[in-house]
């Protein structure tokens, strides 16, 4: 019983430490406004949308804004061409709530995913008990990484399919299905910017993981030298 409970433990504390090092990478790379403009000017999309790139730049900073929630209204006017123009339509808005729902959701469970990690840590730190955290910070890691790279593989054999089924998971309805040629928000943020920003958030996440691995060795290592593990 008490080995089926450690196991129980260590398998939430991999969870746990996968999804908070997960939910750092992509409220990283989805708020790097860096990142947009990059993947927008490789997809010539001022040319789409008929807007330079300055302007964009506007419209990918309120975005950015909307996620961080510093704003809570995703609508913009623009001004463009002598005229002022309002960005997005019903749809996008409401797609777009959806989305920022997500990312509260995120915020909140990242919170206390860091909250019982540090807890955890901070227990085994002080009652000495190596063997648990050899086991939270050396093993836990490696075997994620390998998890991750399998996942980056598999999904990039199809990206397509795997973001579409993302989508159906993550929401109830078929905002997310937006039209290229009239949905600016999707002109902005083609296919090739969601899966450039995926290998970038799972490349982030394993480099988290690698940090976690050598911290937790490197202290291991220390510690051997005095407790027995």
């Amino acid at each position: 019983m008490k080995s089926t409970i450690e196991h129980a433990v260590t398998i939430l504390l991999a969870v746990l430490m996968f999804s908070a090092i997960l939910l750092l990478s992509v409220f990283y790379w989805a708020t790097n406004a860096g990142y947009y403009q990059q993947a927008q000017m490789r997809n010539q999309v001022s040319e789409v949308v008929g807007l330079p790139q300055t302007k964009i730049n506007i419209i990918n900073d309120h975005i950015i804004d909307y996620l961080k929630l510093k704003t809570d209204d995703l609508q913009l006017n623009l001004n463009h061409d002598q005229r002022t123009i309002e960005v997005f339509n019903d749809k996008e808005l409401e797609h777009m709530r959806d989305v920022r729902q997500l990312f509260i959701y995120g915020y909140i469970f990242l919170g206390i995913s860091v909250a019982v990690l540090a807890a955890v840590l901070i227990i085994t730190f002080y009652k000495r008990a190596l063997k648990y955290f050899r086991r939270i910070t050396v093993i836990t890691p490696l075997i994620l990484v390998i998890i991750s790279i399998i996942v980056i593989a598999v999904v990039l054999v199809d990206f397509n399919y795997w973001f579409t089924i993302f989508h159906q998971i993550s929401f109830t309805n078929e905002l997310w299905l937006l039209d290229p040629q009239q949905d600016i928000l999707i002109q902005i943020m083609p296919l090739d910017f969601f899966s450039r920003i995926f290998i970038r958030i799972i490349i982030t996440t394993i480099t988290g993981l690698a940090a976690v691995f050598v911290m937790g060795l490197t202290i291991v290592r220390v510690w051997r030298r005095r407790l027995p593990i």
